[in-house]
């Protein structure tokens, strides 16, 4: 039997990285998008964006796509054309919690 595959959640205050995430296949039409992550929300589920490794521990898998920017957009609301731009090659991660 084939294993069911997480559940997706987009974490990100940049509605055109979202965009952006579907255009490319990584996420579906409709996936929840949020901005802000609490560990309930990302419980369990494949996470696409940044958020803090306390979180990342407690998601199936991390999906982060490095935006590189020019300093004067560093914290700008970036339009889709410059989320293309500057993306790079999408890096999956996977945490854990250890004593």
């Amino acid at each position: 039997m084939a294993k069911k595959k997480p559940q997706k959640i987009i974490v990100t205050r940049q509605p055109a990285f979202a965009e952006y995430v579907k255009e490319v296949g990584l996420a579906p039409e409709g996936v929840e998008v949020t901005d802000h992550a609490t560990v309930d929300s990302v419980k369990g589920k494949h996470v696409i964006g940044l958020v803090p490794v306390y979180l990342a521990a407690h998601a199936h898998k991390l999906t982060m796509i490095p935006i590189i920017t020019p300093p004067e957009l560093r914290g700008a609301k970036l339009t889709i054309e410059q989320i293309r731009e500057y993306a790079r090659e999408p890096v999956n991660y996977e945490t854990k919690i250890v004593d």
